[in-house]
């Protein structure tokens, strides 16, 4: 892992004759490995009755893998001002801003924050630090900054992404209603991402009086079958 260094550099009494420096270890937010959690979501439990209407999904199942930072971006508490010697930035109330790295000061985890050439270093519960870095200045802590007002937080905001890495499925059964002798049912698969749009459907179709509905993995056993609904009990789904 890669990381870059600035120095935190504190004055001290003109008797000692000295400046104090102490070492700020900043990792850059491309280089942190991201959490990463797998997400399953269904509509059923197996062995348990249900019913659906036409519309409806029978079967909805949704397993991805998701990679979550725990501040990728930080967002203002309410209207805000930072003020330095050399400078005045003003932000807006919900406003976000990118967080670019990470670094501990004080003992404690801060983010580091770049706005309009210089980089604030912002605390887990979003209080902007004193200590300010001019951007171009890679290695010098060089100004001091107030927040107006006092109680004005920069918010650190989770972010959580989607990776097509990994086992995924997301796909659907929909009940088309019993029609014609046959019940109608609709297969859409989704990408891991998205449900706005099938990437791949099937219109599959059941005689009315079947006891069960299989497709691939899938067992559903019909306990009753009108025009509108199905009430039935999802018996097995390959896990």
């Amino acid at each position: 892992m890669t990381r870059s260094h600035l120095t935190r550099c504190i004055a001290v009494p003109l008797l000692v004759g000295a400046l104090g420096c102490a070492s700020v270890e900043v990792t850059p937010l491309d280089n942190q490995v991201p959490q990463r959690e797998e997400v399953r979501d269904r509509n059923y439990t197996l062995g348990e009755p249900m019913e659906a209407v036409v519309g409806q999904p029978i079967i909805s199942v949704k397993t991805y893998q998701v990679s979550r930072r725990s501040a990728a971006r930080v967002r203002a508490s309410s209207d805000f001002v930072i003020k330095g010697g050399e400078f005045r930035i003003a932000g807006r109330k919900d406003e976000e801003f990118e967080v670019t790295g990470t670094a501990q000061i004080d003992g404690r985890l801060h983010h580091v924050v770049p706005l309009l050439g210089y980089e604030f270093f912002v605390s887990e519960d979003g209080q902007v630090n004193p200590d300010v870095k001019t951007a171009s200045y890679r290695w010098n802590i060089s100004s001091k900054a107030r927040v107006e007002p006092a109680e004005a937080r920069l918010v650190p905001q989770s972010s959580e992404k989607v990776t097509t890495e990994g086992v995924y499925a997301n796909y659907e059964l929909i009940y088309g209603g019993s029609a014609g002798g046959a019940i109608q049912v609709t297969y859409r698969e989704f990408a891991p991402d998205d449900r706005s749009r099938p990437s791949f459907f099937q219109n599959l179709s059941y005689e009315a009086g079947s006891e069960v509905i299989r497709y691939r993995d899938l067992v559903v056993k019909v306990l009753g079958v009108t025009n509108q609904t199905l009430s039935y009990v999802v018996v097995s789904d390959g896990s």
